[in-house]
């Protein structure tokens, strides 16, 4: 996919092409014109019919997409946020897809338990069913949107995930981390195939989104002529140096290879403790740092962390309030690199000052 061919615009983003372009620059250390800036897109509102119970309204595929491009129409998108819509049924459906059944509340779905009880159900070769229930609602989901979203919106793929994140919905979290001492060739053995299930599950919406004209983006809402990929592990909080790069680092590795833009998730100090490990992986273009709350907090709090980043040459996507940016400004007078993302729900006029602050950095 070439830069033309996401010059195009929509109701909600006139600016589409130039905020591409924006992105594409961040991830390459320079700036277009200004920061990129990233806000909420707005609160989408799912239709939950009386006597329909809460899965009822998640596994609701015309009223979700419906919805979306609903949300869309109350206002334009400031900054470096895009009307993108991405099906979702919570951050398990990478794991569910292996059996299991998914638990739905508000805002998240979880497993109901674990996929396998022990290694010895999980055969040596294994191919996920894509003709499951919940992998066939994303499906679905997916083509509505390609349907509806026609000169509205962008569509991308679901809250998929490889590795130890995946294999700890398979097995459970608990049972994962003693896996690793009395299991650990059967470990290995399963994220092998979980990270080619994994692969194959990317190229196929990656394959049916660009045959549509799609770029390539997820969750995170930032959209790449390139495959792009969002790179995780949140079971690393609970891992030693040595586990994290015996169990994971080799499978990381695979999946980030097959990628052309790789963002990595790190979820807190927890993760964090294994930046070192993670600057180094091939491949990877930036680092989304996400601090936690309470004694987390301020962003500055962070300032050394940011800024080793940076120095390796990744890029990094800072979480901040609008009352944090004038002291991260005063932090880091080189920009470059940076793409903020600001966690709170603001009118359209307090995006635009946000804006015209940053226009001045």
């Amino acid at each position: 996919m070439t830069d033309n061919q996401f010059d195009m615009d929509y109701p909600s983003k006139p600016d589409f092409a130039l905020s591409v372009q924006r992105l594409k620059a961040w991830l390459e250390g320079e700036i277009v014109d200004r920061v990129p800036v990233n806000f909420r897109l707005p609160e989408v509102v799912l239709p939950r019919e009386e006597g329909k119970s809460l899965e009822d309204t998640w596994m609701n595929a015309e009223g979700n997409v419906t919805s979306f491009a609903k949300s869309l129409s109350r206002r334009q998108l400031q900054g470096e946020t895009f009307p993108i819509y991405c099906p979702n049924l919570g951050p398990w459906i990478s794991s569910v897809v292996w059996g299991g059944r998914l638990v739905f509340e508000d805002t998240t779905s979880y497993m109901e338990e674990p996929s396998f009880k022990n290694y010895a159900e999980i055969p040596n070769k294994f191919q996920i069913n894509f003709s499951g229930l919940y992998f066939k609602k994303i499906i679905e989901m997916t083509e509505l949107s390609l349907d509806i979203g026609k000169g509205l919106f962008q569509t991308g793929y679901t809250d998929l995930h490889g590795g130890l994140d995946c294999l700890s919905g398979l097995r459970g979290t608990e049972n994962l981390l003693m896996d690793f001492y009395d299991y650990p060739n059967d470990v290995i053995r399963v994220q092998e195939m979980v990270t080619q299930e994994f692969i194959r599950m990317f190229d196929y919406f990656n394959t049916r989104l660009r045959e549509c004209g799609q770029l390539s983006s997820n969750w995170l809402n930032l959209p790449f002529a390139e495959r792009m990929h969002v790179p995780s592990c949140d079971t690393a909080y609970m891992m030693s140096p040595d586990q994290f790069a015996t169990f994971e680092i080799p499978f990381l590795i695979q999946e980030m290879s097959v990628m052309d833009v790789n963002i990595f998730h790190v979820d807190g100090i927890g993760v964090a403790r294994h930046i070192d490990a993670i600057l180094e992986l091939p491949g990877l273009n930036a680092i989304q740092w996400v601090q936690g709350a309470g004694n987390d907090k301020p962003i500055l709090k962070w300032k050394k962390l940011i800024q080793k980043i940076l120095d390796k040459g990744k890029s990094v996507i800072a979480i901040l309030k609008v009352k944090e940016l004038e002291g991260f400004i005063d932090a880091f007078p080189d920009p470059k690199g940076i793409l903020i993302y600001f966690d709170e729900s603001l009118t359209e006029d307090s995006e635009r000052e946000v804006i015209r602050r940053i226009d001045r950095w």
